[in-house]
């Protein structure tokens, strides 16, 4: 079946095209889906716009970094698009030219712009490994802005949980070989 063909017919169906011959005024009607046989992407109209309901993962890496110095360090992330939400995955492996600054928290950049809705303190996991001395901390991440994460070491004191800034040796003094990894899934501002 050729691109831009109806899959048995338009109604209720999935209508298969290449991403420019999306159907356009009184072709198209809310709730509407078709898939882009170019890039593997599944869009529903909502009576305003085209809806990425589904597409295949995307590599990402953050576009900028606050208080850290990726120098060599090795950066693999990901990012997927569903139903207006992005789940997305991060790990840095530092490298011996890599650093942390002190006092702030290290920031960087989301994959793509959250939702004015969403909590400000939607928290996302984050691993802390110190691989020369076999430990792995806990810790969160929390959005700073609509487009920033923040991130930030958990500890135990007492009988207290206590957040604190990832910093240039807080859990650890960071070296060589040891891996943040960031996870999480949010609303995006646009769908």
């Amino acid at each position: 079946m050729a691109c831009g063909s109806y899959i048995e017919s338009d109604l209720g169906r999935i209508k298969v095209v290449l991403s420019s011959g999306r159907p356009t005024g009184a072709s198209r009607y809310t709730g509407q889906r078709i898939f882009e046989s170019d890039t593997g992407r599944e869009l529903m109209y909502d009576g305003v716009d085209w809806v990425i309901m589904s597409e295949p993962s995307q590599s990402w890496t953050p576009a900028s970094y606050s208080n850290l110095t990726i120098g060599n360090a090795t950066v693999a992330g990901y990012s997927h698009r569903s139903d207006g939400h992005c789940d997305f995955g991060l790990k840095i492996t530092f490298g011996s030219t890599t650093s942390v600054g002190a006092g702030t928290p290290t920031y960087l950049t989301l994959p793509y712009e959250m939702h004015a809705t969403n909590p400000v303190w939607d928290q996302f996991s984050v691993q802390l490994n110190d691989v020369s001395a076999g430990q792995v901390f806990g810790g969160i991440g929390g959005f700073y802005s609509s487009t920033t994460l923040a991130l930030y070491a958990q500890f135990i004191s007492g009988s207290a949980s206590i957040l604190q800034h990832r910093a240039a040796a807080a859990p650890f003094t960071w070296a060589a070989g040891d891996i943040i990894d960031v996870g999480g899934r949010y609303r995006m501002a646009t769908r």
